[in-house]
């Protein structure tokens, strides 16, 4: 997994989208990084726990972490384009869930 220089604040996560591919009927592979058309699911990249995630101070441990595949709200949260490519950074409650 590829390091990113970022460190999201007040209780957002940074997040690498997974990208759609479509096949056309000729079969040409298109990719689509569309937000009408984004698939909700992706790989956590950076985190910043907010306080209810925490007990005295440490992160429970049924927390996602780093590197766990999440799903949530496609038009959650706000691209930001960095050196490594375009994430999503959202707020930590916008998660669904870990896909396992």
């Amino acid at each position: 997994m590829e390091k990113v220089n970022f460190r999201p604040l007040n209780g957002r996560v940074l997040v690498k989208e997974e990208v759609k591919e479509n096949k056309t009927k000729s079969g040409i592979i298109t990719t689509i990084n569309d937000p009408e058309t984004a698939s909700g699911e992706g790989v956590i990249m950076a985190i910043n726990y907010p306080d209810e995630a925490k007990i005295d101070g440490f992160v429970r441990d049924n927390e996602p972490k780093v590197g766990d595949r999440v799903a949530y709200h496609p038009k959650s949260g706000a691209v930001v384009n960095l050196e490594e490519g375009p994430f999503r950074q959202m707020p930590y409650t916008d998660l669904y869930g870990v896909i396992e």
